[in-house]
């Protein structure tokens, strides 16, 4: 479902981006808007999976201080989407932080809950080790989506050079 919330957002824009010269300022504020918002959601899920792993269970605080963190990696990212000189290299960024804080998360995994996780495993409940395994595979997608956006984003940078400029999402600079 986020998928296709995000999709919706970057066909809207682009559906838009027509209108970008007449209204410019209105039309940067949606692009940062849409662009820093989406990618925010994900970098603070994100960093929320790897809080939920991190903070000791019986902390009084622990919901708060993950919502909270939640809420602030989302601001942050948020308004950073509105400065960047590229937004493919802002979405390979965010997709690179993803990575690292999910591949934090399976290393958290292994060191804090490695034994519970194998004597699970072994009593038949695979789903648990299925969990880190997942955010294990989340992660290399992030680092994969990460580096394939750098690397498109340096294909169109240099084709961009030889040739006509290109509209703003569809070159994706920001």
């Amino acid at each position: 479902v986020c998928g296709m919330i995000v999709a919706g957002n970057v066909l809207w824009l682009i559906k838009r981006e027509k209108k970008r010269e007449r209204y410019p300022r209105s039309w940067k504020v949606i692009q940062g808007l849409t662009v820093g918002a989406c990618a925010g959601v994900v970098v603070a899920t994100s960093a929320a999976f790897l809080l939920e792993r991190v903070i000791p269970v019986d902390l009084e605080a622990r919901s708060t201080l993950v919502q909270g963190a939640f809420f602030v990696v989302l601001l942050g990212v948020s308004v950073v989407g509105f400065f960047p000189k590229s937004i493919r290299a802002f979405l390979s960024r965010c997709a690179f932080l993803c990575a690292g804080l999910l591949g934090t998360l399976v290393a958290a995994d292994v060191v804090f809950w490695g034994s519970a996780i194998a004597d699970a495993w072994r009593d038949g409940h695979q789903a648990v080790a299925g969990v880190t395994i997942g955010f294990g595979l989340c992660a290399i997608a992030f680092a994969w989506l990460g580096r394939a956006i750098a690397v498109a984003g340096s294909a169109h940078s240099a084709a961009k050079s030889t040739s006509a400029p290109q509209p703003a999402l569809s070159g994706a600079e920001g």
